[in-house]
């Protein structure tokens, strides 16, 4: 939501802060006096607005993050988007049990200049690192510990096999529909890619390509201590 207006000096409407406080001054005489007062102390100014947001913020992101050191077990919902400009933003909110309800706070936005797995996962562990969520207390917790490792004991060769095969696909495929959804789509390119797109799928059917798929699922089993039969 817009905080400014384009013209506050003249316009009939001055931007959403400015028209809020005008209506605070109505009723409060200390409001209405510093509406009233010299430009210098009026205290209404774009840099002192975005402190004062930040300020705003930052009191409801620490209460935030108490409640959830409380609690000392949260979940990560994690989402992207294109902003305005057309760049991806990674949205992050943290669910967790508080005050006998479920909460989903959200935590913050980070610019995604990468979309892969490890790029992604590095920000979300950042961003928890930079308000202290990265440590989970191990004490006191054996029987999440070991539905944790019951959840790790079920991944094997199926499900490894079905992650990579999934995720080049879809990597491929989710260019193509970010190009479909522009509002400035260009028609020839989206037809070019469209044929592209194609011409990978056929690829991905030969032997050639089966091989060093199964030849990457075995070294990611290898790295993920997955037993793999003869």
């Amino acid at each position: 939501m817009a905080q400014r207006g384009h013209s506050e000096s003249e316009s009939d409407n001055r931007g959403n802060v400015l028209e809020i406080l005008e209506v605070i001054a109505k009723h409060n005489p200390v409001v209405a006096r510093k509406m009233k007062g010299p430009g210098n102390a009026k205290y209404t100014s774009n840099t002192i607005q975005n402190e004062i947001l930040q300020c705003l913020a930052d009191m409801v992101r620490d209460t935030i993050v108490k409640e959830v050191k409380k609690r000392e077990v949260f979940s990560v919902i994690a989402d992207e988007n294109k902003d305005l400009q057309k760049k991806e933003q990674l949205s992050l909110v943290v669910r967790y049990y508080y005050n006998g309800a479920v909460h989903e706070s959200f935590l913050c936005f980070q610019h995604a200049e990468q979309l892969d797995a490890k790029s992604l996962s590095e920000m979300i562990i950042g961003c928890l690192e930079s308000y202290g969520l990265e440590d989970i207390s191990t004490e006191n917790h054996r029987d999440r510990s070991i539905d944790a490792r019951g959840l790790l004991a079920q991944i094997d060769l199926t499900f490894i096999s079905l992650l990579a095969t999934f995720r080049k696909l879809f990597g491929n495929t989710k260019l193509l529909s970010d190009l479909l959804q522009s509002t400035s789509v260009d028609l020839a390119m989206a037809v070019d890619m469209v044929k592209s797109l194609c011409d990978s799928f056929q690829v991905y059917r030969t032997d050639t390509y089966c091989d060093q798929l199964w030849r990457d699922i075995m070294e990611t089993a290898k790295q993920c201590n997955v037993a793999v039969e003869d």
